[in-house]
């Protein structure tokens, strides 16, 4: 009795030592008794245990927290560029205003398709912002999904594109994952090949490699590939891949990395030679 009270006192001194340090991972084994020293390592590791859970916690919103920054930042670069466009067309319009207070009809039709395609765009960022805060907020139904259909299903989209070819396996296997979300991860990628494409005719490749715990699928295009400092960039998806000239597409790839990274995958960016990009991202195997 004499040698197992200080023993269990070392431990239970080193356990508070460690508490004070922030660190919450030390327990303490103890039997349920009247024991002074039991009922106090008992107590100390139902506390340690719960400080444990509120320190992880406080680690998920400060992620959260730090991704909408991010986010926030790329949606006000988004905008910023068609409400810039809108606002110079006006002065523009303004100035062709005749003394009549008229606008010559082949100008007017000009500007305003202009605008259209200004609001268009704003649209599109709103409803990007609206389908990131959905995946912030809901729970993804999964379920196993043909990888080949799913790739015919997107490729269909841009058939009536005669400069798009999009080749993919026939052959491919099950994966476990939310049908809807896995299709916008294929149709951002795809959809960012294609607007960025050089080339008079993009050419987009979908590769599969499969490993021991995870599917390993790449969006390959043959576009102008991407500079060393912007390869870096991948692990920031909030902001825009290519140079200030191109229109941002920075929510598309912010909506791509929190589909993967919501399912356990993860998502990187190759060259490809001479010229291209190779968009690769992971989904965690699983079985039921």
């Amino acid at each position: 009795m004499n040698q197992t009270i200080p023993n269990k006192t070392d431990t239970l001194i080193e356990m508070i030592a460690a508490m004070a340090r922030l660190d919450f991972s030390q327990r303490v084994k103890t039997e349920l008794s009247d024991d002074p020293m039991d009922v106090l390592a008992y107590g100390l590791n139902m506390l340690s245990e719960e400080l444990e859970h509120k320190v992880d916690e406080k680690k998920r919103l400060e992620e959260i927290n730090e991704n909408l920054d991010r986010f926030s930042f790329t949606v006000a670069h988004d905008l910023k560029s068609p409400i810039l466009a809108s606002n110079g067309l006006i002065d523009f319009m303004q100035d062709e205003v005749n003394e009549n207070g008229h606008i010559p009809s082949d100008s007017l039709k000009e500007y305003l398709g202009i605008l259209k395609d200004a609001n268009t765009q704003i649209s599109k960022l709103i409803n990007g912002i609206l389908q990131y805060s959905r995946l912030e907020n809901d729970r993804m139904e999964m379920s196993f999904i043909s990888l080949s259909d799913l790739c015919w299903e997107v490729s269909k989209s841009y058939q009536s594109n005669d400069s798009v070819s999009i080749e993919y396996a026939h052959d491919l296997p099950k994966v476990f994952h939310n049908e809807t979300a896995l299709s916008q991860v294929f149709r951002n990628l795809i959809t960012n090949s294609i607007k960025y494409s050089d080339k008079e005719f993009c050419k987009i490749q979908i590769e599969y490699r499969e490993f021991d715990s995870h599917h390993q699928i790449a969006v390959i295009d043959n576009g102008p590939g991407l500079k060393d400092n912007e390869k870096k960039i991948i692990s920031n998806l909030f902001e825009n891949l290519r140079n200030a000239s191109y229109e941002s597409t920075g929510v598309g790839l912010a909506i791509v990395e929190k589909i993967v990274s919501k399912s356990g995958g993860r998502i990187w960016v190759e060259d490809i030679e001479p010229t291209g990009a190779k968009f690769v991202f992971t989904i965690p195997k699983t079985t039921i």
